[in-house]
């Protein structure tokens, strides 16, 4: 794992990550909230189904029996034109209690850097494509980031053959199953956490210890190795 064993602990632990019932349901009932639904998706099932074979292609998609949550997909527009995928986590996301506080960094941090006269200072800069969607989410929170069902022979048509707990389908029987998330949402409460803990965590392992980091609100470490 790239993350803590104390951050693992949090991720496998549906006790320390999930709201005890009453209080979800106390919290769903006070927000009363619809979900988004994209005109373009919800109005054809063609189009529905061929999204579904977009995200099984990418490996981000499985199949459930019994959904704990719904999640609705919907897209918004790139500096560079192109379509983000984003979700709809409004309602799952109370099912959660709040994820820990997170220090970043900022560009203030750059400005508390001192820079000896006549030195210079390099900075480059990374992206990782597709962050959220190329890290795998634990067997037990894939239940709730379940999208609207399709029938058996549909999921038949677009692959599916078992469960996310590897359970063959019984495809003589009628009835539907729920297609859903197997990597991160992004719109999931606790993403982003479970994104930079695992930034973090590759930082531990490069040999950037946290003394060597430059964190909002944190001394800025010195240039001199």
């Amino acid at each position: 794992s790239d993350v803590s064993p104390v951050v693992q602990h949090i991720i496998d632990s549906p006790d320390l990550m999930l709201e005890p019932g009453d209080v979800a349901e106390e919290k769903i009932r006070d927000a009363g909230i619809w979900l988004f639904r994209d005109r373009i998706i919800a109005g054809s099932k063609k189009v529905y189904l061929g999204f579904l074979s977009s995200l099984w292609t990418a490996s981000m998609l499985t199949w459930v029996r019994r959904p704990l949550g719904l999640i609705i997909p919907f897209f918004v527009e790139k500096k560079d034109g192109k379509i983000r995928l984003v979700w709809d986590c409004r309602i799952v996301n109370l099912l959660f209690r709040w994820a820990p506080h997170i220090d970043l960094g900022s560009l203030e941090c750059l400005c508390n850097v001192d820079l000896s006269s006549g030195h210079s200072m390099w900075i480059s800069q990374a992206d990782v494509k597709n962050c959220f969607y190329q890290i795998r989410v634990p067997e037990w929170l894939i239940q709730y980031f379940c999208l609207d069902p399709v029938c058996m022979s549909e999921a038949r048509e677009l692959g599916g053959e078992h469960d996310y707990k590897g359970l063959s389908f019984d495809f003589g029987r009628l009835g539907e199953i729920s297609p859903a998330l197997c990597v991160l949402p992004m719109g999931w409460s606790w993403a982003f956490w479970i994104v930079q803990k695992l930034h973090e965590g590759i930082c531990d392992q490069a040999g950037f210890d946290i003394d060597r980091r430059l964190v909002a609100g944190w001394v800025a470490p010195s240039l001199s190795l």
